[in-house]
């Protein structure tokens, strides 16, 4: 923009201060507080997307405190131009080398957290996983140390905002966190992806923008219409959802039918290239290997499938109680407090028959918990009886029954609610929690002390909760089967492998019937279709495929509306005459379109800016361009603006140009032209 001042000559002579002005220090401070809030808040949902997939044993207040501070460092360091910028970078640069190079120890934890965040996703299912010993360190300066970790990131967020460049990169890295959860087969949470892109919307509603008041109008509107947008798609997504329960509707079909039909043939090819590989003696023993499980399979299949239950559970012929997993009470490990880590089984010999494809995830009991005494379960074989002790506790456990008694739990679904916000708040999932102590109860270390843990862990304390707060409930242990894994049979029926990953502890309440009410981290409700973590996480989180594709239908569409906006904003800029200023429109038009066409913006108003302007846009006569310049020049220098005829001139040879141009141009440069410069189609 080019800034007017007035002079006693009556004159008028315009200053160029690289689209850069502030009226008073007032504005200049509250574009500084909007960009840096902008830039944190778009960090914040950054972490949170890739958080939500890739979890970092944390508190999080300790990282995203320091992302708002080191946010506002980069955006005043984005504001500096020139060399200026010399000294405070290299300060910084020698600063952080040195806190790097003395803190060792907090850069190790730093990199190892980040390191078994990727392996808990991507090494699911192994026992044990191989994880790195993370550093004893304080959640506050770890959380420092990660945010230091984001600050090429917060840097590239701040110079974009000011400089209205890098939009494409901004872009790729926003996605980023999308594109590495889906290498691993999963998808961010809808409530991030939500998060992300309305940040994204208010971020890119300021960019480029240099006067505070003009930014804060422009982030009050942008996040009001996206406001407005998302209460809009939500309620029209609510007759969608009530289809959705409609167990003979085509959400249902077409979930079975992408499930057996495209998820079943890729992990069926997966498998058969794998056995290609084999060698000739390799493949002679595991063809034997295959004739004695068509034997099993053979024996599982040839039962009946009681009509009042569709699941019916086998086991292969000579195999042992050997598939149950290690956390099952009745193994060696009968006191909880012994269990430091999850040690599932291998579920050898253990089969899942249905005559129709299961719905959602299927749980499996091997076992029930009764009583709780010391940290450990009586158990019973699964029945559907209610044992009195099934809302018994112990009595010693006062802090958990201080924490219960004084809410007020009106039903088993507030009882829910305020269990699984308990566990959000103030515990995290982790395959490593660690043995409980001798003197400490298994539930009251978890919540109160540890705060990390397993299925068992929140299956253990959500059962005693309900209980306290006076709800029948019972714990369960054994395994649960994602959809996925059942294959359709020559017969009709469906049959699934049960596999040590599969191993899982949940709970379940009473109220006319048994419900499974499953709490474990991250998954939330008492929704049986989510499957829990130790139950491959992965194959729960493709099924949120279908709204995280919803969320980017929706980005889309809000930055097609957000550029179609712009575009007719500087339509109608240029097409105004404005005093003349709607010529300075137009010029600085022309030199969006070299730009796009490969010439780099220099001062516009020299006299090399001109001469460029010639050779890229060469449609224009010499004789047009002479006429052009001076037009400019008296709008800028003159006592008077240029004549509204001139600019009805101007208008209709910038027109001709952008017509000429736009059908020269790839789809690339098209793209740019439309979307990032969003220059109009037609003036």
């Amino acid at each position: 923009m080019k800034k007017r001042r007035a002079e006693k000559t009556g004159i008028r002579l315009w200053k160029e201060n690289d689209k850069k002005f502030f009226v008073g220090s007032m504005d200049k401070f509250v574009l500084f507080l909007a960009r840096t809030l902008a830039v944190g808040f778009l960090a914040l949902a950054w972490w949170e997307s890739l958080l939500s997939v890739f979890p970092i044993e944390l508190d999080r207040k300790w990282l995203y405190m320091p992302l708002f501070a080191f946010s506002a460092l980069c955006v005043w360091f984005a504001g500096i131009r020139g060399k200026k910028k010399i000294i405070p970078g290299a300060a910084g640069v020698i600063l952080i080398s040195s806190l790097i190079w003395k803190n060792k120890n907090l850069t190790v934890a730093v990199l190892d957290s980040l390191a078994n965040a990727y392996l808990r996703v991507h090494d699911e299912g192994n026992v044990p996983l191989l994880l790195y010993n993370v550093p004893v360190t304080a959640d506050v300066w770890l959380g420092v140390g990660i945010a230091v970790v984001t600050l090429p990131l917060l840097a590239v967020f701040s110079f974009m905002l000011s400089r209205d460049k890098g939009k494409a990169v901004v872009l790729v890295l926003l996605m980023l966190p999308v594109f590495l959860a889906a290498v691993e087969g999963a998808f961010p949470s809808v409530q991030a992806c939500i998060s992300l892109f309305f940040t994204a919307g208010v971020y890119y509603s300021i960019s480029g923008k240099h006067s505070g008041r003009t930014v804060w109008r422009e982030a009050v509107a942008a996040g009001g219409f996206l406001l407005i947008l998302s209460i809009l798609s939500w309620e029209a997504a609510q007759p969608i959802e009530a289809k959705k329960e409609n167990k003979e509707g085509r959400y249902f079909q077409a979930r079975a039918f992408v499930e057996t039909r495209v998820i079943q043939k890729v992990e069926d090819a997966v498998r058969t290239g794998k056995e290609k590989q084999h060698d000739d003696n390799q493949g002679e023993n595991a063809s034997n290997q295959g004739k004695n499980e068509e034997d099993n399979e053979k024996y599982v299949d040839s039962g009946q499938v009681p009509e009042d239950d569709p699941l019916d559970m086998g086991q292969g012929a000579g195999t042992s109680s050997g598939g149950r997993p290690a956390f099952l009470t009745g193994t060696e490990n009968s006191n909880l407090r012994n269990i430091g880590s999850f040690q599932p089984g291998d579920g050898e010999g253990l089969w899942v028959v249905s005559g129709t494809l299961p719905e959602s995830t299927y749980y499996l009991p091997l076992e029930y918990g009764k009583d709780y005494a010391d940290s450990s379960w009586q158990t019973v074989e699964p029945d559907d009886k209610v044992y009195a002790e099934y809302s018994q506790y112990p009595e010693n456990l006062s802090r958990l029954m201080e924490l219960c008694k004084k809410q007020n739990i009106y039903n088993v679904k507030d009882a829910a609610n305020f269990i699984q916000t308990e566990f959000e708040e103030n515990t995290v999932y982790s395959y490593s929690p660690g043995t409980t102590p001798g003197d400490w109860d298994f539930a009251e270390y978890f919540l109160f002390e540890n705060k990390k843990g397993f299925c068992v862990h929140f299956a253990t304390t959500a059962t005693l909760m309900y209980r306290m707060m006076g709800f029948t409930a019972r714990y369960a242990a054994g395994y649960s089967i994602p959809v996925s894994a059942f294959e359709k049979q020559e017969d009709g029926s469906y049959r699934a492998k049960v596999t040590g990953e599969m191993g899982h502890a949940w709970c379940e309440t009473y109220d006319n019937g048994w419900v499974i009410r499953e709490h474990t981290l991250p998954y939330t409700g008492d929704n049986p279709a989510a499957a829990p973590p130790a139950s491959s996480s992965n194959r729960a989180q493709k099924e949120n495929w279908v709204a995280a594709a919803a969320v980017l239908v929706l980005a889309a569409f809000l930055f097609w509306i957000h550029a179609s906006v712009r575009r007719r904003q500087k339509a109608r800029t240029a097409r105004e005459y404005a005093d003349g200023r709607g010529i300075l429109s137009l010029y600085l038009m022309l030199w969006d379109i070299a730009e796009i066409a490969g010439t780099p913006r220099e001062n516009s108003l020299s006299g090399s800016a001109f001469e460029k302007l010639k050779i890229t846009l060469p449609e224009i006569s010499g004789q047009d361009w002479e006429w052009i310049q001076q037009a400019v020049q008296q709008t800028m220098f003159g006592k008077q603006p240029p004549s509204k005829e001139i600019h009805e001139r101007l208008y209709r040879l910038v027109m001709e140009e952008a017509r000429i141009i736009q059908g020269k141009l790839t789809v690339r440069k098209k793209i740019r032209y439309r979307y990032v410069k969003c220059l109009p189609l037609s003036f």
